[in-house]
């Protein structure tokens, strides 16, 4: 599972936060309040959370670093290399996709304008690496990678990055409850 609000909950700070699971979950409340409680009474709880900030801190860096450095087509490659599941697919075949996330919000995911991201996609169709049908997102080749990408395009294969997503539990921090 995941948890949501650690950070502002050992800094006694509010953060509005709104969570989207693609999976059924459990949903749990715990007053920021008991949690430091929690965090001062239990060395290993408290080194749990101390880990699990740490991840978070080192995918961020990774994240703002695939901003600064990667092509936009290159994040938006990776952004729906990450919508396949992991099982049941062979290299090189047709998966038809329909990602949970709206066309916006796709664009923000990989820091684009809903403008840009519509033409990555007609760039990537005219590929041949993409097609869209009735809503649904068809990548001719799950591997998909630059490589393909036509001439003056990058031409860098880079692996997908690692992927975590909220299957089980969040639990959701308050402050002053």
């Amino acid at each position: 599972g995941s948890v949501l609000g650690v950070a502002p909950a050992v800094a006694e700070r509010t953060h509005p936060a709104t969570a989207t699971t693609l999976t059924a979950c459990t949903v749990r409340h715990l007053p920021a309040s008991v949690f430091r409680q929690l965090l001062r009474s239990s060395h290993a709880t408290s080194w749990q959370f101390q880990q699990m900030l740490s991840d978070e801190v080192c995918e961020l860096a990774v994240r703002l670093s695939e901003l600064a450095c990667c092509a936009s087509r290159q994040r938006l490659e990776r952004a729906l290399r990450a919508f396949v599941p992991r099982t049941g697919f062979e290299p090189g075949a047709e998966v038809k996709l329909q990602t949970p996330l709206k066309h916006r919000e796709i664009a923000e995911l990989i820091a684009v304008t809903p403008e840009q991201l519509s033409r990555l996609l007609k760039e990537m169709e005219a590929d041949g690496l993409v097609r869209r049908e009735k809503g649904w997102l068809i990548l001719r080749d799950v591997r998909m990678s630059t490589r393909h990408a036509g001439p003056g395009r990058h031409s860098t294969s880079i692996p997908p990055p690692r992927q975590r997503l909220v299957t089980s539990t969040l639990i959701g921090v308050k402050r002053g409850l």
